[in-house]
């Protein structure tokens, strides 16, 4: 079995444990909402590039700058 699809299939079970499921959750967008949640709260850019490593430091303050 390929380790992407055990992901996506704990992460499925996961979301229903939760009575999270159909809710469209995803680990991306799981991550990226906590690198804005971070910035928003007044968090540096350097320690989420760190967090959220595919974001360059211009696009890592666009959520902040935004009001998101």
């Amino acid at each position: 079995m390929r380790l992407r699809d055990r992901r996506h299939r704990e992460f499925a079970q996961a979301l229903k444990a939760a009575k999270l499921d159909g809710v469209g959750l995803t680990p991306h967008k799981l991550r990226h909402t906590a690198a804005s949640l971070a910035i928003t709260s007044g968090s540096g850019v350097t320690p989420v590039q760190a967090m959220d490593s595919d974001r360059t430091r211009a696009t890592a303050r666009l959520p902040a700058l935004a009001g998101v």
